[in-house]
């Protein structure tokens, strides 16, 4: 996660401008409905500082945990997962 956050040329975000963009790529893709829950948003933005890119790398990896687990919306054991699988890498 450190090679890829040196990386990135893009400023951090805040929460709510990540918060905003989700919610429109989400209803983009016709779902209106969450598919984050209220503590899995947060951690996601938390572990990744704000880059951008990170917060995508860790959606991505939570919503492969997510569908592994059979689960239809990303909680914090998900997010949890995706942290330690990116962390490692």
């Amino acid at each position: 996660m450190a090679a890829a956050l040196r990386r990135i040329s893009f400023s951090a975000s805040s929460s709510a401008t990540l918060r905003r963009s989700r919610r429109h790529h989400l209803r983009l893709a016709g779902r209106d409905d969450p598919l984050f829950s209220d503590d899995a948003a947060p951690a996601i933005h938390q572990s990744s500082c704000g880059h951008p890119r990170a917060v995508n790398n860790l959606a991505i990896q939570a919503l492969i945990a997510v569908f592994t687990d059979g689960k239809a919306i990303v909680d914090e054991c998900s997010t949890c997962a995706a942290i330690s699988e990116v962390m490692t890498e």
